[in-house]
């Protein structure tokens, strides 16, 4: 144990005192000079040995090595370590999308240069810039309902959000599980990060919007069957939009009726099974008539969530269904298993996926009026 400051005990070679902690300082013939600082002796003590053991097995300290890392390196490796053998990438396309925009940004710059301030800098001027149109889309004068061209789009807080989680996610495991390595100090560490979401949404279907929203997929050009069991299957089981493109049909099993969703589709990257009721059976039944030969994905016919949420806006607008969004089918889907089975609480929050029970309480808005009609229903005590 370190005694207190002023003592006379001999401290170790290239450790000495400083405030009210202590310094490692090493130089060592072709490597660059380490200066680090340490709460503990028994720190600075095992980061030394550390260092030591890395020279005299002839490799550079892990801190020296991540020098020349650069976070499109990082982005590169994490990517490669995600790819199977047919080279596709099995992440959601949201994730690899927002993997590529930090690289856009950040990519150039080494991992060790990142730092605290810089990091907050950055998520402060995404939050704030414009965000142009696509280039490859020309402005046209009549603008489509469904286009707010004429408007100053800037991202969302949760959209900055999830940039920031990217990162962190690949440096991560860049720096732990493939290199050994430390990021630089409190890189990820109490930042006061954009919400979640701004406020609470508890959008609910309406009486007659989800006939109305079944009927207006008759009005697509494409996939008019496959929409509407789309709809259901979200109503029926509760999943995100993600894990409904992304299971494959080797995830779905028929007989013990539940599908297992892969932790890689996951937004809590946790698996789970998802219960199947004799109408998602049925769901699942027909759009197994479309299935595709070298497309193993359930619902195949959508490329990802953004092309499924582009789609859904001409529905809803079809329909009449106002600020409806499809991730709000799964709050639907949730307050319908309050309100329409026994299940407890644990047992909703493991077929929906939520791990906070917190979050799950928000999807929980019970009609006032089935409550009302419990409070008339007399309560009957069994006698054995």
């Amino acid at each position: 144990m370190a005694k207190h400051r002023g003592s006379t005990e001999k401290l170790p070679r290239n450790i000495r005192r400083k405030g009210d902690g202590f310094e490692l300082r090493m130089a060592r013939k072709g490597y660059p000079a380490i200066s680090r600082c340490f709460a503990t002796l028994e720190e600075a003590k095992r980061e030394k040995t550390r260092i030591e053991f890395h020279i005299a097995e002839g490799k550079a300290p892990p801190n020296i090595k991540a020098k020349k890392f650069t976070v499109s390196d990082a982005i590169d490796e994490y990517l490669k370590d995600h790819t199977n053998e047919d080279n596709e990438i099995l992440l959601p396309r949201n994730k690899i999308s927002d993997i590529e925009l930090v690289r856009a940004d950040l990519g150039g710059m080494k991992v060790l240069e990142l730092n605290h301030k810089g990091l907050d800098l950055y998520m402060k001027r995404k939050l704030e810039e414009e965000v142009l149109p696509p280039k490859n889309k020309a402005q046209p004068k009549n603008f489509h309902p469904l286009y707010s061209g004429e408007l100053k789009r800037k991202r969302s807080p949760a959209t900055v959000r999830k940039y920031f989680y990217a990162l962190k996610t690949v440096l991560v495991w860049h720096s732990t599980k493939q290199h050994s390595y430390d990021l630089p100090r409190n890189l990820f560490d109490e930042h006061k990060l954009p919400p979640a979401w701004e406020k609470e949404r508890k959008r609910r279907l309406e009486k007659g919007e989800e006939a109305h929203l079944l009927a207006a997929c008759d009005k697509m050009r494409t996939k008019q069957d496959e929409w509407k069991l789309l709809i259901r299957l979200a109503l029926e089981t509760a999943m995100r939009a993600q894990e409904l493109l992304f299971i494959r049909w080797d995830n779905v099993n028929m007989k013990q009726r539940f599908i297992n969703i892969p932790a890689g589709i996951v937004k809590t990257r946790t698996s789970r099974q998802v219960p199947l009721s004799k109408k998602a059976l049925e769901i699942l039944k027909a759009q197994q008539t479309t299935k595709k030969s070298n497309d193993a994905r359930v619902f195949w016919q959508w490329s990802g969530t953004s092309h499924l949420s582009h789609c859904f806006k001409r529905i809803t607008k079809n329909a009449g269904c106002v600020d409806l969004r499809f991730h709000d089918l799964r709050h639907e889907a949730v307050s319908r298993l309050f309100e329409k089975t026994s299940l407890t609480m644990m047992e909703i929050a493991t077929m929906t996926g939520h791990s906070d029970l917190r979050t799950l309480k928000r999807y929980s808005h019970l009609r006032p009026q089935l409550l009302a009609d419990k409070l008339e229903k007399p309560f009957v005590i069994g006698i054995l």
